[in-house]
C-alpha cells in the first residue's frame, strides 16, 4: 500500500520547503454561506489560534488518489441493510437520489445536497475519486470496496450509533464512488461553532460533547474501526439540541493491536510517540486526540505549539478552568502511551459526571 500524505491545516505550520499537502475534511451545514462549511473539503484553511511548529520531517504520506479516468454509464448501488452487497450495474445514482447544490469540494471529490426520491429524506452525496490501493475486503462480500465506505459500513452495521453519521447507500462507478449520507440540518462543525461562541465553550457544553464523542469512539473500536482524525472539524454539532455526529472516516483504518506506522490525520492532534518513534497504538492515539480536542474547545487554543516529545511532556492550561477538567485532559495527554487512561475507563472520569 502506498503511504498517505497527512491532512493538515496551514496553522500546523509545515516547515519551509515542506511538501505537506492537505486532505479531505467533510462537514455539514445548511445552505447559508459560512466560514468553514461543514461539507467543505477543507484544504489549507487556517485555524484562529496560536501557530504551532512541527520540528520534524513529514512522518508519513496520506493516500494519493489516482487521476479520474473517463467514466462510463452505470453505477452500482450498495445498500448497507443487505446481508450481501447486491450489484445493479445499470442503476445510477439519479434513479434513487436527486442532486442539489454543491456544498463543498476539494482535491479528492465534491459533496452535494441531495434528496432520496423514495421518501424525500435529505442526504449528502459525496463523490470521491477511486484509489484501488485503498480498498477493503469485508467478510461475506465477494468484491473489495473503497476504504472509507468499508469503514462506514463497519460502524453502521449491525447497529448504528446516534453520534456517528449514517451511511445510507453507496454507488460504485468506474473511476469514482458516491456515498449517500445522513444530512443533519441545521448543524455546523464544532470548530466553526466554537468560533461563533467567542472562540471557546464552557465546561458544561464541553462535558456534554465529550460524553457523546467518547461513546461514538468506543462504538467505532467495538466495531473494529479506528477513526485516526478526531478533531473539532470532524465533529458536527446541532446548535439547538447540542447533539454531535462524528464524521469523515477517510483517514481511518481497521482496528489492530499492533502499532500503526503510517499516520493519516492532522499533525496538531498527533501523540508524542509518533514524533519520537514514527508509530503509535490505536487506543492511546485516540485518547490523545480526545484530550487535544477538549483542550482546544475549552481553552480556545492548542495545548502545544512545538511538536517534540520534550515539549509535549507537560500541558499548561490557559483561562479559568476547573481542577476536574484539568485532570481529565491530563489523563488523555500523559506523555507515555502506556500511562494514558484507556477509552473505556475515560468514560467514567468524575469530571464527565459532574452536575452543572
Amino acid at each position: 500500500m502506498s503511504k498517505r500524505k497527512i491532512s493538515t491545516l496551514e496553522i500546523c505550520g509545515p516547515e519551509q520547503g515542506s511538501s505537506q499537502t492537505h486532505g479531505d475534511n467533510l462537514g455539514f451545514c445548511g445552505s447559508r454561506p459560512c466560514y468553514r462549511g461543514p461539507y467543505d473539503l477543507r484544504q489549507g484553511q487556517k485555524r484562529s489560534m496560536l501557530p504551532c511548529v512541527v520540528e520534524q520531517e513529514e512522518p508519513a504520506n496520506k493516500r494519493k488518489r489516482e487521476e479520474d479516468s473517463p467514466q462510463t454509464n452505470g453505477d452500482k448501488p450498495y445498500n448497507l441493510k443487505a446481508k450481501r452487497v447486491k450489484k445493479i450495474w445499470k442503476a445510477c445514482v439519479g434513479k434513487y437520489y436527486s442532486k442539489g447544490e454543491l456544498l463543498g469540494q476539494g482535491g479528492f471529490g465534491s459533496v452535494y445536497a441531495g434528496t432520496r426520491l423514495s421518501d424525500g429524506l435529505p442526504v449528502a452525496l459525496k463523490y470521491v475519486r477511486k484509489d484501488e490501493e485503498e480498498e477493503l475486503n469485508l467478510p461475506g462480500l465477494e468484491d473489495p470496496m473503497p476504504r472509507e465506505v468499508g469503514l462506514f459500513k463497519m460502524v453502521n452495521t449491525p447497529s448504528t450509533h446516534p453520534n456517528i453519521l449514517k451511511l445510507y447507500d453507496w454507488f460504485d462507478r468506474p473511476a469514482s464512488y458516491v456515498m449517500a449520507m445522513e444530512r443533519p440540518n441545521p448543524c455546523q462543525d464544532l470548530f466553526e461553532y466554537c468560533q461563533e461562541q467567542g472562540g471557546a465553550l464552557n465546561e458544561d457544553q464541553a462535558r456534554n460533547i465529550a460524553q457523546q464523542l467518547l461513546g461514538a469512539l468506543q462504538h467505532c473500536h467495538d466495531c473494529g474501526v479506528v477513526h485516526r482524525d478526531v478533531k473539532p472539524e470532524n465533529i458536527l454539532i446541532q446548535p439547538e439540541t447540542q447533539e454531535i455526529k462524528l464524521i469523515d472516516f477517510g483517514c481511518g483504518d481497521p482496528l489492530k493491536h499492533t502499532p500503526y506506522e503510517e499516520f493519516s490525520g492532522t499533525p496538531c492532534f498527533l501523540p508524542p510517540e509518533w514524533f519520537q518513534k514514527k508509530k503509535f497504538l490505536a487506543g492511546p492515539g485516540t485518547v490523545w486526540s480526545v484530550g487535544v480536542t477538549l483542550y482546544n474547545i475549552v481553552c480556545g487554543r492548542l495545548p502545544f505549539e512545538t511538536f517534540t516529545s520534550k515539549k509535549m511532556r507537560q500541558v499548561k492550561f490557559h483561562g479559568d478552568v476547573s481542577a476536574g477538567f484539568k485532570d481529565f485532559v491530563r489523563c488523555c495527554l500523559r506523555p507515555r502511551a502506556e500511562d494514558r487512561t484507556n477509552l473505556e475507563q475515560l468514560q467514567f472520569h468524575p469530571w464527565l459526571h459532574q452536575s452543572s
